[in-house]
């Protein structure tokens, strides 16, 4: 009873925190972002690895880059089992402090063998994994220019938090480093029930609404971005004396900030979307590989460029991330697990391809210059053959009207949700909701959701009401729409009143 009475007041604590700063939540980003950059932009913490000088910090990335790329496979693939887990307290707040404690044992320079510093690379790659995606769930709520803006000043609040950092004396600086992935957990979770958007089965757009291949090939782009990012930094911070890596965030900082105002001069006119960003980004990005050929070798500068440019453009992807996320028939946790294993798979073998050609053939290897050309020519392909700012701005748009035409169906539906109650006055709806169960194979929980949603109510009404998580009611529901052979709710009434007239 009494530990009863102890969760109990933890939930209206939790609850009464995410009532009060409703967007508190989104910090999460802020956080997740600061720790990332932290640890990126200051190498010289992980000091686990001396005897590899110059190529501890390439190799320490790879080491976390493959564990975080493994779990956001799973995560993707697995997503019915992990978007349960990924809304449990226990295991998101364990992951990240699991993040967390790996963190402080790399940053704080505690001697430690190298085996055990290999273990904490691997342990930050782990539990950031389902940090990321607890994150993306959360953001995934914002779409169109909301979530640009709002995503773009949690990405400056990053920077910022990042340069503070660097400016605390490494006792102070090791502890809140270490801090960040925990406390973006606890953002993350300060999300009150009721504040969540009320989606069901109808308001989502199913995904063959979008050009041919799209996620495919959203993907394939997110992969090669992330692999020219990881070439350009793994050659850039391979020469210590000439590094730039602690600019990066500085110049992110003014990229982003510059393209927030000019969105929000050029939206006053007309509408923008993320697709009108995709162009000249992929088009810079592709100039900045090419500058290896213009100096004849890898140069620091080049790192910086293509980092930044890096940061802006994992600022957008994130943002369509949520656009797709928040409207499409797909999970959010198979949406950001896929985009962010591409991401982070696509700059780790970008490192593990510099860090080969380093060690066997020196960063002045014309094979360095080469790579860099090549990997240029590939996103110009990609940006122009596999998945162009068109494709980007026919998909959103197909979004935006197919979202308009079902938000328009409430009381069409609200309707049809009163014919069932008049036409129920001499069968009981329970016996017809189960031998259609019966006559469908539905499991207990199927039949169980499928009576609340015969009778309107929505996917979040469902999950409090059996004491489910709201994405397990949406894969109850999606399995009732496989199993029924439907589409819609409406559907779904028409077979319910079908019945009922037999």
């Amino acid at each position: 009873m009494a530990l009863g009475n102890k969760n109990d007041i933890s939930k209206d604590i939790w609850t009464t925190l995410a009532n009060r700063f409703p967007h508190i939540r989104y910090m999460s980003y802020a956080l997740y972002g600061a720790w990332i950059m932290s640890v990126i932009f200051s190498p010289e913490m992980l000091s686990f690895m001396p005897q590899i000088e110059d190529r501890g910090f390439i190799l320490g990335y790879i080491l976390s880059g493959l564990p975080l790329s493994i779990c956001l496979l799973m995560a993707a693939i697995f997503d019915r089992c992990f978007d349960g887990l990924l809304h449990k307290q226990s295991f998101v707040l364990g992951m990240s402090f699991l993040a967390s404690a790996c963190t402080f044992l790399l940053v704080s320079q505690i001697a430690m063998p190298p085996f055990l510093g290999v273990a904490c690379m691997i342990g930050t790659g782990i539990g950031t994994a389902y940090v990321c995606l607890r994150t993306g769930i959360v953001t995934c709520e914002l779409t169109g220019t909301r979530a640009l803006f709002t995503l773009g000043a949690m990405a400056l609040l990053s920077f910022v938090i990042c340069y503070a950092i660097k400016g605390m004396p490494l006792p102070i600086s090791a502890i809140v480093v270490s801090a960040l992935p925990f406390a973006s957990a606890v953002t993350s979770l300060l999300l009150d029930p009721n504040s969540e958007p009320e989606e069901d089965q109808d308001s989502l757009i199913p995904l063959d609404k979008l050009p041919s291949g799209f996620l495919v090939r959203l993907m394939l782009v997110i992969f090669v971005f992330s692999f020219a990012t990881g070439i350009a930094r793994g050659f850039g911070t391979s020469q210590p004396a000439d590094s730039l890596l602690g600019f990066e965030p500085f110049v992110a900082f003014v990229l982003v900030i510059s393209l927030l105002v000019s969105i929000a001069i050029v939206s006053r006119k007309r509408s923008v979307n993320v697709g009108a960003i995709y162009l000249p980004l992929c088009l810079v990005m592709a100039i900045a590989m090419l500058l290896s050929s213009i100096f004849g070798r890898i140069t620091s500068i080049q790192g910086l460029i293509v980092g930044s440019l890096y940061d802006v453009f994992v600022l957008m992807i994130w943002c369509l991330l949520c656009e797709l996320a928040g409207r499409i028939s797909v999970s959010p946790t198979r949406i950001f697990g896929f985009g962010r294993f591409a991401s982070a798979f696509g700059t780790t073998v970008g490192q593990a391809l510099a860090l080969f050609v380093i060690f066997y053939f020196g960063v002045e290897a014309t094979l360095a210059t080469a790579i860099c050309v090549m990997a240029s020519i590939v996103l110009i392909l990609c940006f122009t053959l596999v998945l162009n700012a068109k494709t980007i701005e026919e998909a959103l748009e197909s979004l935006y009207i197919a979202h308009t035409r079902r938000s328009d169906q409430p009381k069409a539906r609200a309707a049809s949700v009163g014919n069932i109650a008049e036409s129920a006055s001499d069968v009981s709806l329970e016996t017809t909701f189960s031998l259609i169960g019966a006559q469908y194979a539905l499991t207990q929980r199927e039949v169980d959701t499928f009576c609340l949603l015969a009778r309107g109510r929505s996917v979040n009404y469902i999950a409090e009401s059996l004491g489910i998580a709201s994405n397990t009611a949406k894969g109850y529901t999606k399995n009732i729409y496989t199993k029924l052979d439907i589409h819609s709710r409406q559907e779904l009434i028409d077979l319910v009143e079908s019945q009922l007239s037999v």
